[in-house]
This record gives C-alpha cells, sequence and structure tokens, in this order.
C-alpha cells in the first residue's frame, strides 16, 4: 500500500472513531457519562493524590471520563463530561446541576482512554468557560495541579488540570486544548434548549435525573468553599452602594420573625442562608446594597402570572443571562419594558435593627429594573463579620408592576396580593421556613 494511501486509511479512521460519539450521542449515553463522570469523582476525592485543601478551593469541576487520546500523524483527543459550579454569588452554596462539555485537541499520546479532572479557580475563568468555546492556555491559563506533597498552594492558575490513566491522578499540562459548551447533551438532559449559564446559575431549571449522584458526591464529599487567597484584595473595604432609603413605598410588604434567621449570627450567614434559598427558586442573580445600620438583597424583575407563580424557564426574566452580562444601561433601559404585558416583581430584602417607614415616591419600572445592575454581586466582607443582633429584623418589600398594552408599566399599590402570598408562590416561603410568625405592614 503507497504511503499516501495509508495516511488517507489512518485519518478515515481517526475520524471514524472522533465521530462515532456525535453519531451514537443519545440521552442513555449522556446519562452513562454523567454516572462515570460521578465514579471518576468519587475515586478523585478518595485518593490521597490532590490536596483536600484543593479541591475545596475550586469554583467549578469539570470531570471528563475515558477521554480518546490519539497520535496517529495529528495528535488530539475527545471527549465530554459535566461541569458543575458552586452556586451562590460568591461561590459559596452547594453545588449545582451540571453541565455538558465537550473536550478536544492538545495531546499527542497514542490510543488511550484517559479520565481528566478540571478545577476552575477563579470567577474570571468561570465567566469565561460558561461564555462559550475557550483555549486552554490562551483565553484561560492552565496548570498541573499540584499532588498532596505540595500541600494546599494552588498558585495563580485559572485551570488545575489532572488525569488519570493508569490508577493515580498527577497533574498534567494540557495547553492547546479546548472546552465547549454540549448545547445537544444539554437539551436532551433537560428537555429543552437551555444555556449552560442558567443550568450552573441554578436560573430554576429541574434537575436531570442522572445528575443526583454526581452533584451528591460533590456536596457530601467537598461541601465547604474555601476562598483560594490567590486573587488581588482591595486595600480598602469594600462599601455597598446606598440603597434608596428610606424604601419608595412597595406594593406590598412582611415584616419576617427573627426566629427564622435564628441560626444566623453575623450579616454574611444571614446572606449564605438567604442565597441558598434564593438559588434554590430560580433567583440565581441578586444585589447588595447598604442601608443606615444594615443591608438590602435584590432579586431580579420578573415575569409573574397573576396569581405570583412565575413564568418557567427564560420567559421568566426580561432579558437573557448572556445579554445582561454585557449590557449598556442605555440599551437595558429600552429593552426592559418592551415586552409582553402582565405582571412583574422584584423583591428586595431589607435587614436592619432600625425601624423605618416608606417614602411616598412611586419607583418607576426602569430605577427598579436597575438595582440588579447598580448593586454589587456579592456581600463585602467587612458586612458579613458584622453580628446580626436580637433586635434585627429582615423585611420583604415587594414591588408588583402591571404592563398593559401600549402603555408603559406601572407600580401597583396595593398589590392584589399580600406580601406573604408573594413569597409563597415564588417559592421563598417554604425554602425560608416561614412560619405563621410575622405580619404584614
Amino acid at each position: 500500500m503507497t504511503r499516501p494511501a495509508v495516511l488517507s486509511l489512518l485519518t478515515s479512521i481517526l475520524l471514524l472513531w472522533l465521530t462515532l460519539p456525535a453519531w451514537g450521542a443519545d440521552k442513555t449515553k449522556d446519562e452513562e457519562t454523567i454516572r462515570n463522570a460521578a465514579t471518576v469523582l468519587e475515586a478523585m476525592v478518595g485518593s490521597k493524590d490532590i490536596p483536600s485543601g484543593v479541591l475545596a478551593k475550586a469554583d467549578c469541576v469539570i470531570v471528563l471520563p475515558s477521554v480518546k487520546k490519539l497520535a496517529v500523524g495529528i495528535g488530539g483527543s475527545g471527549g465530554r463530561g459535566p461541569m458543575s459550579c458552586r452556586l451562590g454569588n460568591n461561590f459559596s452554596g452547594k453545588w449545582s446541576q451540571p453541565a455538558m462539555y465537550t473536550f478536544g485537541g492538545g495531546l499527542q499520546l497514542g490510543g488511550t482512554l484517559t479520565d481528566y479532572v478540571f478545577l476552575v479557580m477563579s470567577p474570571t475563568a468561570v465567566d469565561k468557560v460558561l461564555n462559550g468555546k475557550v483555549k486552554v492556555g490562551s483565553d484561560v491559563s492552565a496548570a498541573a495541579g499540584p499532588r498532596a506533597s505540595a500541600g494546599n498552594a494552588v498558585g495563580v492558575a485559572d485551570i488545575l488540570t489532572y488525569s488519570r490513566s493508569s490508577g493515580l491522578f498527577a497533574g498534567v499540562s494540557l495547553s492547546g486544548a479546548s472546552l465547549s459548551p454540549d448545547s445537544d447533551a444539554n437539551q436532551r438532559l433537560y428537555g429543552k434548549a437551555v444555556d449552560v449559564s442558567n443550568i450552573v446559575r441554578g436560573s430554576g431549571f429541574a434537575a436531570a435525573p442522572a445528575a443526583s449522584s454526581f452533584v451528591s458526591l460533590l456536596n457530601s464529599k467537598i461541601p465547604k468553599h474555601s476562598d483560594s487567597g490567590n486573587y488581588p484584595r482591595p486595600s480598602r473595604p469594600v462599601e455597598p452602594p446606598a440603597f434608596p432609603w428610606p424604601p419608595p413605598i412597595p406594593s406590598a410588604r412582611l415584616v419576617i420573625a427573627r426566629e427564622t434567621f435564628a441560626q444566623d449570627a453575623t450579616f454574611g450567614q444571614f446572606s449564605i442562608h438567604l442565597e441558598s434559598a434564593l438559588n434554590a427558586t430560580g433567583y440565581a442573580e441578586i444585589s447588595y446594597y447598604g442601608v443606615p445600620h444594615g443591608i438590602a438583597v435584590v432579586t431580579r424583575l420578573e415575569h409573574i402570572h397573576p396569581d405570583g407563580h412565575p413564568f418557567d424557564g427564560p420567559e421568566r426574566w426580561l432579558v437573557d443571562d448572556k445579554y445582561l452580562r454585557h449590557f449598556s444601561l442605555i440599551d437595558y433601559v429600552e429593552r426592559l419594558f418592551a415586552v409582553d404585558e402582565g405582571y412583574y416583581r422584584i423583591v428586595v430584602f431589607i435587614v436592619t435593627d432600625q425601624p423605618f417607614t416608606s417614602t411616598n415616591r412611586s419607583i418607576t419600572s426602569t430605577e427598579a429594573g436597575l438595582w440588579l445592575a447598580d448593586g454589587l454581586n456579592t456581600l463585602p466582607a467587612s458586612l458579613g463579620e458584622q453580628p446580626l443582633s436580637s433586635v434585627d429584623r429582615c423585611t420583604a418589600l415587594i414591588y408588583e408592576f402591571e404592563k398593559s398594552h401600549g402603555e408603559s408599566a406601572h407600580l401597583l399599590i396595593p398589590s392584589p396580593m399580600e406580601a406573604r402570598q408573594h413569597l409563597l408562590a415564588s417559592g421563598l416561603l417554604r425554602e425560608l421556613n416561614i412560619s405563621g410568625v410575622g405580619h404584614e405592614r
């Protein structure tokens, strides 16, 4: 056989091997991949090859089981697997449902199967991985993950990489490899087209059945996030912007009994408690503000039914996550209420020891919609360390707007429903375990 014929045959075999998974991909194989990833993950956390402190510092984990590695004249690789990220704006919550990713390129090791584990160590890298295809080594920095003998030091790389091909996990360099969202697999797993950001940020999507063991393993074996300390800290404490004070008159409000947050000793613990409930009910994006002697937490403007229940999926939000991360304020204002007629809602939680009333000023829908953009994405450490006293109270303010055909949205004062009904319909009443105590005002 001539040399060109041999090369042609080898190339055909290579292409066939790499494309077989795509031809045969179905939901059953997607679920099998996640189960295999859980097996790899269990071996990883059970081994002594990777420092437990390094695992605790990861914002996201990507597990790629049985990646094909080829070297037939043109080195390369192909595989896929799930990525899960910690919920909460500061990655302090539980692990998210997994989003499927594909992996390719960067290797020239001959025809074997290898398991890979990527630890995403910085919020900037998380955003890049969520935004689309990234190339390791150029779009995001990467380094071979440290072994147990190196302790818990993680350096400054965006992603730490490990591989296992002979029973041991070891750091490996993957410069030139690429990661991309597997949109087809995610649609099969979740029953509809869904952005990976919505999956890993908990935006109201039901769990894929096969994901339970993978997520449960992460939550049981790596339950707490440890700040990596790799990134520059501000030289002065960060102060959140001031929320309008006294707050504008709401559509409804509820003073939540202190017993609901009795276990929270600091504003930081309250924040984790509240963020967990918000993430569980689909409110993945929130903003923090300062108020006298306390804080305000603002949710994103959402589309609701007349009975207060949120719309499902993307219909719940006025602007999708990818757009929101790159918007200009002018574009956002113009788009904010160029939407269907109906009802819209923002919930503001205010925690302070100061009694307060509301101003008679009625806010516009544009002002309320921009609250999310103008606040901080996480609670500053200086505020999180402050103690919650026995006289601190949490008040939920409901701002409900109605949009009629051909008209601007207007604030409903009062809302047709009490604040408690809004919180019940949103799911927050259940997640926060708010009992019958507390009172409307």
